[in-house]
């Protein structure tokens, strides 16, 4: 009995540093919790946009061991950047039909976010994208590209 048990503890030692040591996003992944068409968007230094699964599209910061914290946890339906901001719009609450892919959602219901990348500052929500324009405007935060959608996945985007 004692034979077989130090074995099996080197084997769950060895299978739990391992997991611990690439990260979580990495754990989802190879439990089948992760799942086929998640990707990753880089976007100006640390920051990039997951798509963790179908649901659950955020900016996140990325932390050098494969995993991130989320910047702005509303789910992300298209976003901007430059060199100096992100800028987000998003669902605060978004509502899902059966299997669908995408929430359902009416314009109204989108709310937008600017991130400064210098400083980290959040700004928002924003009820509008005129009241982001103007935020963007009075920061100087307009040399961003134009929207890019996160359906379906953004061009360039990484893929799990």
């Amino acid at each position: 009995m004692k034979k077989r048990l130090i074995p099996m503890l080197c084997l769950a030692l060895i299978v739990v540093s391992t997991l611990s040591a690439t990260g979580c996003k990495y754990l989802l992944s190879m439990s089948g919790l992760g799942g086929a068409g998640d990707w990753e968007f880089h976007l100006t230094g640390p920051y990039a946009i997951w798509r963790i699964n179908s649901r659950d599209i955020h900016l996140v910061k990325e932390t050098g061991d494969g995993t991130a914290v989320s910047v702005v946890p509303d789910y992300t339906l298209a976003f901007q950047y430059g060199e100096s901001a992100i800028g987000l719009k998003c669902l605060s609450s978004p509502k899902w039909d059966d299997n669908a892919s995408v929430p359902v959602y009416d314009e109204d219901d989108a709310v937008f976010y600017l991130f400064l990348i210098r400083g980290e500052k959040l700004f928002g929500p924003f009820d509008s994208e005129e009241a982001y324009n103007e935020k963007c405007d009075e920061l100087n935060a307009d040399e961003m590209c134009g929207w890019i959608t996160t359906y379906p996945a953004p061009k360039g985007a990484d893929f799990d």
